[in-house]
C-alpha cells in the first residue's frame, strides 16, 4: 500500500476518534446544556430521536409498526439499516447515536472513495476521499449547521450518501463494456433507486432529475459548439424537470400520472431543439445514443416510479400541508438566503471552498464553450451533475406552499462544492496534490485533537448520558411509582430515551405552548391514553389548561428548566370532551386497587381471598352532565346465585363519599360475567370526577377484567331540543 494511502487512513481514523471523544466528553455536538431548548441540540433533539425511539419501541417494548405516525420521508433506506446495526452494537440510545454517526461518516468516506476511483487517478483516490471526509468532520464539529447533518440520523443525509454511491456506479457502467458484471451494476442501480424512492423522494430532486438532464445533454460536452440557440434545449429541460421535482420530491399522492407525464415531456423537450438534433445527427466522434445505451437510465426511472407507487400504496403518511406551489417562495427564499449567508460568513473554510467551486464551474463552462475536447470527460460530467443537483434541490425547497424552516433539504447545496473542489484539485495538481492534501488533513486533525483533549480535561468521558434534570425527574417519579405521562414535543422523546426508568411519554403541542392537544408527529399512537399520571412542562409554559381540567396537582417538582406536575395514577386528563355516544374502556390493571394484584390479560384479582375491599376503583374521569351507562367485565369461581361483592358509583369522591348507586356482583363459575348499570349527572355535577368501585367480600374471589363507560345520546337530544 502506498505511504500516502496509509497516511490517509490514519488521519481519517483520527477524525473518527475525535468525533467519539468530543461526543462523549463535551457539549459540542450532542448534549443539551442546562436552559438550552432541546430542539437546538444537534444530535439529541426530538426529530433526530425519531428512529431510536421507533427501534426501542419495536424491539424492546413489543410495539407495532402500524401504530407509528411516520415522517413524510420515513428513511427506511439506508438509515434504518445503519441504525439497526448501531442498535445491535450499542448499549443504549446515547451510544447507538454515536455508533450511527461513526458508521455514516465511514460509509461516506467509502462512497467518496468509490466515486474518486471513477473520476480521478486511482493513486490519489483514497487520499482525496480522506481529505473530503476530514474537512466535513471539521465543519461538522466546529461549524454546526448545516454540516452537523453529516453525523445525524435521518434528516435526508442518507439520501445524499446514496446519491454519491449512485454516481460512482453510474460512471462505472459508462466506462466499461457490457458484460455480466456490468449487468449486475444495472441491477444494483435499479435496486438502489427503488429502495431510496420508497424511503425518501428527495432522491428524485437530488439524483434522478439531474441524471435525466445530464444524460440527454452530455453529448454536447465533446462537441465544438457555441452557446447561441443550444441554450434553449437545456433551459426547456431544466424547467420541465423542475416540474418533476415539484410532483415527486414533495409528492402529492394523487399525481402519479402527472409525474410520468412530466418525465416524458422533459425528455421530448430536450430532444426537440432543431439545432441540437442537427448536432447529434452530424456527430461523428460520439454517435447519437441508441435505445440500448439509454437502458440504464430507463431502468432507473422505472425503478424509481415503481418505488413511488409502492410507497403510496403501502405506507400511510399523514398529509402535513406541504404541496408544490409558489405561495411560500418569498419566505423560503429569505430563509435560504439567511442560511446561506450564515454558512458563508461564519465558516471561512466553507467560504474558501465555495469560491473555489464557483471558479471550477465557471472554468468548466468556459472550456465547454471554447474547447470542449480538452475537458476531462468524467470530471466535467460530475461538475455538471453537481450544478444540476444543487439547482433542482433549491427549486424544490423554494416551491413548497408551506414555508420550510429547515436547511436539511439543501444538503447537496453545501456538500457538493467541498467534494468537487477537492476532486478538481486532485486532478490538476497531480503529484503536488499529495503534500497539499496531507497538510490540509493534518491541520484540522491537530486542531480537533486539541479540542478533544481540552474537553476531556474539563468533563471526562461519559458513556451514558444522564444529566441532572433527568435524574431529578427519575427520582421523583420512581418514588411515586408513576411511568405514563405527557410532555411537550421537544421533551417527550428526549426524556423517554435518556431516563433510566421505563417511561412512556405522549407528546402534546410542538413548541413551548401549554399542553392543549395531541401532536401526532413521528410517534406511536399507543403512547396516547385517556388518562395519565403526570405532566412535564417547560418552566416558561403555563400549566393553566391542565389545572383547569384536573385541578391542582398532588405535587409540583422543579427539575432544571422543567416542572413536573404529579396527579397520581390515571388522575390526569388532557381532553375533557366526552361527547354523546362516546365510549371508553379501561383495562382493570390500569385502574387503582386496594386489595388486588395484576394477573394475566391485564386483569386485577384479589391477592388474598380472606380480605374484603376494593379490587378496582376509578377511573376518576371528569364527565359532563348527562346520562351514562357502564359495564364491568369480571369473573368469579362462586355459584351464580352467590353474592361475591358489589359495585358502586360515587360522584366527586374527593368531596363526597356518598355512594350514588350500588348493586351486588354475583358469581360466574369462572365464566366471563358482565355487570351493567347506569347513572345520571345533573348540571350541578358537570365535570365532576366519577368513581366506579368493585368491592369483594371476605372469603370470595373476584377478578375484574375491564370497565366501560358510555355516554347516552338521549339526554343530549333533549337538551338540544330544549335549547332550540
Amino acid at each position: 500500500m502506498r505511504k500516502s494511502n496509509i497516511i490517509a487512513l490514519t488521519l481519517f481514523t483520527l477524525a473518527l476518534v475525535n468525533i467519539a471523544l468530543q461526543y462523549l466528553a463535551g457539549e459540542a455536538i450532542g448534549k443539551c446544556a442546562p436552559g438550552i431548548p432541546i430542539f437546538t441540540c444537534p444530535l439529541l433533539n426530538a426529530d433526530v430521536l425519531y428512529i431510536p425511539t421507533l427501534f426501542s419501541d419495536l424491539l424492546a417494548k413489543q410495539g407495532h409498526f402500524q401504530d407509528w405516525f411516520l415522517t413524510p420521508a420515513p428513511y427506511f433506506f439506508p438509515d434504518y439499516l445503519m441504525f439497526l446495526l448501531a442498535y445491535l452494537l450499542g448499549s443504549g440510545p446515547y451510544i447507538q447515536i454515536l455508533i450511527f454517526a461513526l458508521l455514516q461518516v465511514s460509509l461516506t468516506f467509502g462512497a467518496i472513495w468509490l466515486l474518486a476511483k471513477q473520476v480521478l487517478d486511482n493513486a490519489h483516490a483514497l487520499l482525496t476521499a480522506a481529505a473530503v471526509s476530514i474537512l466535513l468532520v471539521w465543519l461538522a464539529l466546529t461549524a454546526s449547521q448545516p454540516f452537523v447533518l453529516f453525523l445525524v440520523i435521518g434528516f435526508h443525509y442518507g439520501t445524499f450518501l446514496i446519491s454519491i454511491i449512485f454516481m460512482a456506479l453510474w460512471l462505472q457502467i459508462k466506462d466499461s463494456r457490457e458484460n455480466q458484471s456490468q449487468r449486475l451494476v444495472y441491477v444494483l442501480l435499479a435496486l438502489l433507486a427503488f429502495l431510496i424512492a420508497v424511503s425518501d423522494r428527495l432522491f428524485i430532486a437530488q439524483t434522478l432529475a439531474p441524471l435525466i438532464a445530464i444524460s440527454l445533454l452530455i453529448p454536447l460536452i465533446k462537441q465544438n459548439f457555441t452557446l447561441k440557440t443550444e441554450w434553449l434545449a437545456p433551459a426547456m429541460a431544466l424547467t420541465l424537470i423542475g416540474l418533476i421535482v415539484l410532483q415527486l420530491a414533495v409528492s402529492l399522492p394523487y399525481y402519479f400520472s402527472m409525474e410520468l407525464g412530466f418525465i416524458i415531456i422533459a425528455v421530448l423537450a430536450t430532444l426537440m431543439s432543431q439545432d441540437l438534433l442537427l448536432k447529434l445527427k452530424n456527430h461523428v466522434i460520439h454517435p447519437s445514443p441508441t435505445l440500448k445505451s439509454h437502458l440504464p437510465l430507463m431502468l432507473v426511472i422505472a425503478s424509481t416510479l415503481i418505488g413511488v407507487v409502492v410507497f403510496k400504496l403501502t405506507i400511510t403518511i399523514p398529509h402535513y400541508g406541504v404541496v408544490p406551489e409558489f405561495k411560500g417562495i418569498s419566505i423560503n427564499l429569505d430563509r435560504f438566503y439567511t442560511a446561506f449567508q450564515s454558512a458563508v460568513t461564519d465558516h471561512p473554510l466553507f467560504s474558501g471552498l465555495l469560491v473555489c467551486y464557483l471558479a471550477v464551474v465557471l472554468r468548466t463552462f468556459y472550456r465547454l464553450k471554447t474547447n470542449p475536447r480538452a475537458l476531462d470527460y468524467k470530471l466535467s460530467w460530475l461538475i455538471l451533475f453537481s450544478v444540476l443537483s444543487m439547482t433542482l434541490v433549491l427549486l424544490a425547497f423554494l416551491s413548497v406552499s408551506r414555508p420550510v424552516n429547515t436547511i436539511r433539504y439543501l444538503i447537496p447545496f453545501f456538500f457538493w462544492p467541498i467534494i468537487i473542489t477537492c476532486f478538481y484539485l486532485s486532478h490538476y495538481l497531480t503529484t503536488r496534490f499529495i503534500p497539499t492534501a496531507i497538510t490540509a488533513c493534518l491541520l484540522p486533525i491537530l486542531a480537533l485533537s486539541g479540542q478533544s483533549y481540552q474537553l476531556i480535561q474539563e468533563n471526562g468521558l461519559n458513556t451514558r448520558y444522564y444529566p441532572n434534570d433527568i435524574a431529578c425527574l427519575d427520582e421523583t417519579l420512581e418514588k411515586a411509582q408513576l411511568n405514563h405521562g405527557l410532555a411537550q414535543y421537544w421533551d417527550a422523546k428526549y426524556l423517554q430515551n435518556f431516563s433510566r426508568l421505563d417511561l412512556t411519554l405522549a407528546q402534546y403541542d410542538k413548541d413551548n405552548a401549554p399542553l392543549k392537544k395531541d401532536y401526532y408527529w413521528i410517534t406511536s399512537k399507543k403512547y396516547f391514553r385517556e388518562n395519565y399520571d403526570f405532566a412535564i412542562m417547560n418552566e416558561r409554559a403555563s400549566p393553566e389548561p391542565i389545572i383547569r381540567i384536573n385541578g391542582s396537582p398532588q405535587r409540583v417538582k422543579s427539575c432544571g428548566f422543567r416542572k413536573l406536575y404529579i396527579y397520581g395514577k390515571d388522575r390526569l386528563q388532557v381532553n375533557n370532551t366526552f361527547n354523546p355516544g362516546d365510549s371508553y374502556t379501561w383495562k382493570a390493571c390500569d385502574l387503582p386497587t386496594e386489595i388486588g394484584q395484576k394477573s394475566d390479560q391485564c386483569a386485577m384479582e384479589k391477592k388474598d381471598t380472606a380480605q374484603a375491599g376494593f379490587v378496582t376503583h376509578g377511573p376518576y374521569k371528569k364527565l359532563p352532565a348527562g346520562q351514562y351507562h357502564f359495564e364491568i367485565t369480571y369473573m368469579s369461581p362462586a355459584d351464580t346465585l352467590a353474592t361475591v361483592g358489589a359495585w358502586g358509583v360515587v360522584v366527586d369522591p374527593s368531596q363526597n363519599l356518598k355512594v350514588l348507586k350500588s348493586q351486588p356482583l354475583l358469581g360466574t363459575h369462572w365464566a366471563i360475567g358482565k355487570a351493567r348499570g347506569d347513572f345520571f349527572l345533573a348540571s350541578a355535577q358537570d365535570m365532576k370526577e366519577v368513581e366506579i368501585r368493585t368491592w369483594a367480600k371476605k372469603n370470595q374471589n373476584l377478578k375484574v377484567l375491564s370497565l366501560q363507560i358510555t355516554r347516552d345520546t338521549r339526554f343530549w337530544h333533549q337538551n338540544s331540543i330544549w335549547n332550540n
